[in-house]
């Protein structure tokens, strides 16, 4: 089965990446999608919520956690929203990948999420000039590879490093 596809105007990825690659630490976002598209496996991302500093209960050059708080007031945006969320972090050096810190998070924290909101899920990393991403459409336990970001109508992004 072919991954899915990441879809973004210029705006909205302008800032995203404006936020998770600016300074020396990194950096995390949420981004409401729409999935609708009949037949799709296409994340249509509508909106981007920037995690601020005072949001994280740790933040460094290579490790992150978020404040108890942060993720259910995320899953509440998604559900009055009807969309889903697709989590974006930054790493400061390339190419993009999951460290195993951060796998180890997806595996307990995606069962939950799929939980909560019954809708697909997508986990991204972004690093100058790469990115890496993984999406859950059928359930928690059934994850497929993130295959590029298109931003208005241009690929951004043709593959993922799939590290």
């Amino acid at each position: 089965m072919a991954g899915s596809v990441l879809r973004a105007n210029a705006a909205l990825w302008g800032s995203l990446e404006f936020h998770l690659l600016a300074g020396e630490v990194e950096q995390v976002a949420f981004l409401l999608a729409d999935v609708r598209t009949p037949g799709s496996r296409e994340f249509r991302l509508c909106a981007v919520s920037p995690i601020s500093e005072g949001e994280f209960s740790y933040q460094g050059a290579f490790h992150v956690s978020l404040k108890d708080e942060v993720r259910p007031r995320m899953i509440k945006w998604a559900w009055d929203e009807g969309g889903c969320l697709v989590e974006a972090h930054s790493h400061r050096n390339g190419p993009a990948a999951f460290s195993p810190t951060d796998l180890a998070g997806l595996d307990e924290f995606v069962p939950h999420m799929w939980w909560r909101l019954q809708r697909p899920y997508a986990a991204l990393v972004l690093a100058p000039g790469s990115f890496d991403g993984v999406a859950w459409w059928e359930g928690p336990d059934a994850p497929i590879g993130i295959d590029g970001v298109v931003v208005d109508g241009s690929t951004r992004f043709r593959a993922a490093t799939g590290l």
